[in-house]
Order: structure tokens, then C-alpha cells, then sequence
């Protein structure tokens, strides 16, 4: 399990949460006889300690599901029209259930040490589609924007290879510069 999607289970958590409380106030405002009835809803009514249960209770099934769909084996092919980037898993059955993908015997391939391994994910974006980047080069990733402020493609690259992948970004990006 990433540090990145440890950080982005609590911002989704938070994020509902705030949504339910928000209009869990709105509707308490619209059918309340005024102001007080708002304040006792906030002290009285114990709905904090519900949101917080909310929230641990959401972190904890998302992190369960993090830890059921296993590791990942991510592979990045820069060409010259684009980035194609596979996501790998070992299949099995819990791990594909807890992807939402379906568990095909006949689609699962052996790698050179005959262990077996399932697609699970394939993008492709090709370098006149993407609208900005950004390359960061103390910890070797590469962020991919298609739409302006829309994050579609995020990879590592390995260290020994950064300069040349960050080169050949930089030179079909120029135009973006």
C-alpha cells in the first residue's frame, strides 16, 4: 500500500464527511423554527461523535480494501507520440473482486520467473493531448495533465533513467514550456 493512497483515503473521508454534515445543516436550517434549534442540533443532538464514527469507520473500510486488492506492478513506456502505462497485478479472485475487475483465467500471463500476472489497468496518452506537466526530479515523477488542472497520468521513473525520460518529456512538451 502507497503512502499516496494512505493520504488520499483520509481526503476522501474528509471530504464526505464535510459534505454530510454540510447538508446535514442545511436540511436542520430549512425545517427548523430558527438560530436556537441549529445550536442545540450542533450541542444536543450527538451528531459530531456520529460524523467522527463516519470517518474512522469510512478510513478503516477503505484502508481494508487497499490492503485486499495487493501490490501492484506499474510498467511506463515513454515513445515518441506517448506514454503508455500498465498496471500489473497477481491474480486471484479477492484481489480482482476488491479492483472491480473480472477474474479471466485465459488473460493471465507468466513473466519470465513463471510467476502469473493479470492486466488490470492500460492508459495511454498521447503527447498532443496533454494541456501541462510538471517533472520532479528529486523524487522522480512525472504528473500528466490532459485537461487543464485535471491530473490524468502519474508515474515514477527509475532513478538511473530520469534524465533521459525527463529530456524526452521536456522535448514533446516544449510547446507547453
Amino acid at each position: 500500500m502507497q503512502r499516496e493512497n494512505i493520504f488520499f483515503v483520509f481526503r476522501l473521508m474528509l471530504s464526505v464527511v464535510l459534505l454530510v454534515f454540510l447538508a446535514m445543516l442545511a436540511i436542520e436550517f430549512i425545517f427548523s423554527s430558527g438560530v436556537d434549534s441549529i445550536s442545540i442540533f450542533l450541542t444536543s443532538s450527538g451528531v459530531l461523535p456520529q460524523l467522527l464514527y463516519l470517518f474512522f469507520g469510512g478510513v478503516v473500510f477503505c484502508l481494508i480494501i487497499l490492503l485486499l486488492q495487493g501490490d501492484e506492478t506499474v510498467q511506463c513506456l515513454i515513445e515518441p507520440k506517448g506514454v503508455l502505462k500498465r498496471t500489473w497485478i497477481k491474480p486471484s479472485r479477492l484481489k480482482c473482486a476488491t479492483r472491480l475487475i473480472r477474474f479471466d483465467k485465459h488473460n493471465i500471463l507468466l513473466n519470465a520467473e513463471n510467476i502469473p500476472f493479470l492486466l488490470a489497468h492500460e492508459e495511454y496518452l498521447a503527447f498532443p493531448d496533454v494541456k501541462r506537466y510538471a517533472l520532479y526530479p528529486r523524487s522522480q515523477r512525472v504528473k500528466l495533465y490532459r485537461p487543464y488542472a485535471f491530473l490524468f497520468m502519474y508515474f515514477k521513473v527509475p532513478r538511473d533513467s530520469w534524465d533521459e525520460a525527463a529530456d524526452m518529456i521536456a522535448s514533446k512538451l516544449k510547446k507547453l514550456g
